[in-house]
């Protein structure tokens, strides 16, 4: 940005002020819809039914499941994000409902660690630090709403 003139002028009538706002609104826009986006692009891809990976002309089965662990915790983090970035926009009821929509993911995301917590330590139930985690992420999204 480049100021011409007198500044105490621009000042005084809120021209700066204004193209400040201009662009941060540009920017939220932007971070939104680009949060949005990610989002659509992890539900899309956990809820097909089979992952396929295009290589050398072959389709190949893609059952990789560190990602499709990596992309299933993307979606409450993800959804977090956007409630972020409609808070601070002002638009507090959005913000809730993507604070409240984040919920699910970590409930699941707590189940699946107790579960595996059971599977591995069959005899001693110790409390991974994993564990400890998606309860605390699960706390914050109830916190946020």
């Amino acid at each position: 940005m480049k100021i011409v003139g007198d500044t105490d002028d621009l000042i005084k009538d809120g021209e700066i002020e204004l193209v400040v706002e201009e662009n941060q609104d540009t920017d939220l826009g932007l971070a939104l819809e680009m949060m949005e986006n990610s989002f659509a692009i992890f539900d899309n891809h956990l809820n097909s039914k089979e992952s396929v990976i295009e290589s050398e002309g072959s389709s190949k089965k893609c059952d990789d499941r560190n990602y499709k662990t990596w992309a299933t915790n993307q979606l409450p983090r993800t959804l977090v994000g956007i409630g972020d970035i409609l808070s601070f926009s002002r638009k507090h009821a959005d913000a809730a409902d993507a604070y409240t929509r984040a919920i699910p993911y970590r409930k699941t995301a707590v189940e699946n660690s107790e579960q595996q917590l059971i599977q591995t330590n069959r005899n001693s139930l110790k409390i991974s630090i994993e564990q400890l985690k998606f309860q605390r992420l699960l706390t914050e999204a109830h916190v946020l709403v």
